[in-house]
């Protein structure tokens, strides 16, 4: 392992170039391309690169960044019948599982583990509220309450147009 180590540390600062004087040259390699990023996206190297123009008296750009999920393809096709997350909104499913209580997670947790890609997992989850979730009002019946699952509904079940 700490070959490995060595080795990617020797290409990243290998990479790290100093052009001239006054720019900096940085390059990220990665298995996939980035959702999102500062820097251009090198498909023929795969890798992220950056460039910043350091003026005499400034220091180069503050950050560079990107952004990558990687699917579990699967426990996504054991539950959906095949990935329905990836990319941005994978990375925007997991930001929201984070954030979830660990009472939360467990309940989400078990209610995703009951879902198998020969039932209709899409109409339970469109279904499924939290424990804890406010009841409809009894005035507005039709209206749906908020729901903590919202969020990943949003992101799973997706319109028919889009499938």
């Amino acid at each position: 392992m700490r070959n490995f180590f060595e080795e990617l540390l020797g290409k990243v600062l290998s990479d790290m170039t100093f052009g001239t004087p006054d720019s900096l040259d940085v390059k990220l390699y990665a298995a996939r391309k980035p959702y999102s990023t500062n820097g251009d996206w090198d498909e023929k190297i795969s890798a992220v690169a950056w460039s910043s123009n350091i003026a005499s008296n400034e220091a180069p750009a503050s950050h560079f960044y990107a952004t990558w999920s990687e699917p579990n393809d699967d426990f996504q096709k054991r539950h959906f019948g095949g990935v329905v997350l990836e990319g941005k909104s994978l990375g925007e499913y997991v930001f929201w599982y984070c954030s979830l209580a660990p009472a939360e997670a467990a309940e989400w947790d078990r209610f995703i583990a009951g879902l198998l890609p020969d039932a209709d997992w899409r109409s339970a989850v469109k279904a499924f509220r939290f424990s804890f979730d406010p009841q409809p009002d009894a005035a507005e019946p039709s209206k749906p309450a908020a729901s903590l699952a919202d969020r990943p509904r949003s992101l799973l079940v997706k319109d028919e147009e889009e499938e």
